[in-house]
Order: C-alpha cells, then structure tokens, then sequence
C-alpha cells in the first residue's frame, strides 16, 4: 500500500482509472449539486465519471472513504440507448470496483465488498442516464504521533567564493 494517502490522492488514483477507460471521456469531482458545472465553464464529454465524498473515518489501522461516484453517459431524446447507456456505466462501475480489486489499483486502495449501484435517468441539466455507484475506499494506514509529512529541508545555496 502507499503511504500518506489523503483525499486528493483518491480523486487522483480514480482520475486514472477514467483516464485508462478507452470508454469514459472525462472526470470531474465535488458535491452533486454543482454536477453541471462540474467542467470549470468546459463543456461536459460524456460519458462522465464523477465523484462525490459522503465521509471520512478513522480507525487505528485504516481511514475509510465513502464516495458516491457517477459513471453518465447521454440519453437519445427517443429514449431508444437507455438500456445501452446503464449497460455500459454500470461495466464501468464493475470495472473500477476490478481495478480496485485485481487490477492498477490493488496494492493502493481496498474496498468494502458488496458495493451497490443505482441505476437513473433523466437526472441533470444533460439529458443522462446512468448509475451511481456507492463504494468505500479503504487505505491501510497508521495512526500515530509522527510528522507524516515531512518539511521539506532547505538545500544549501552554492557559493560563488571557493572554500579552502
């Protein structure tokens, strides 16, 4: 397992699992009321990954995330891919839960098995369906009294006048 895995560093390994995705065009992260405006002001490519904190514990050994996490994808305005669109998402759901499982992220990240995913449709300002994937992410870590990140130590700055 990795050392000093904090929140970022989550957002970031699951960033490279949508980024390994040959499916999946692009990822965003935050509270699902501003899924919209996820982008930054981009627009949104779908299919999306996108992923929500619900909470962080703490134990001795281990810190649990719990995270809701969006795989989306666009809905036909006939309706006629909705089958199709949950299908996949709900592959990329299973595919990450492999990754974590099996796969990239195996000696970075567990998870709580089973995990459950809801499927939905029109659900945002885009019209997507997809599931929502309900997961904790848990990193083996100590709890102690040591600095876990260390300070940086200053280098020396070169001298342009030789020491004997």
């Amino acid at each position: 397992m990795i050392k000093y895995v904090t929140y970022h560093k989550i957002i970031d390994l699951l960033e490279s699992v949508q980024q390994a995705s040959p499916r999946m065009k692009s990822f965003a992260q935050g509270d699902i009321v501003y899924f919209a405006d996820s982008m930054s002001g981009n627009t949104i490519q779908y299919p999306l990954m996108f992923a929500t904190p619900l909470a962080m514990s703490y134990d001795e050994n281990t810190t649990t995330y719990q995270m809701s996490i969006i795989f989306a994808d666009i809905v036909h305005t006939d309706l006629s891919n909705e089958v199709d669109v949950v299908t996949d998402m709900e592959l990329e759901a299973r595919s990450l839960l492999s990754q974590i499982k099996r796969g990239t992220l195996i000696d970075k990240v567990d998870c709580i098995l089973p995990a459950s995913s809801t499927p939905f449709f029109e659900r945002f300002n885009d019209h997507v369906g997809g599931v929502v994937l309900d997961v904790s992410l848990i990193v083996f870590e100590d709890i102690n009294a040591c600095e876990q990140y260390p300070s940086p130590t200053p280098t020396p700055t070169p001298s342009s006048t030789p020491t004997p």
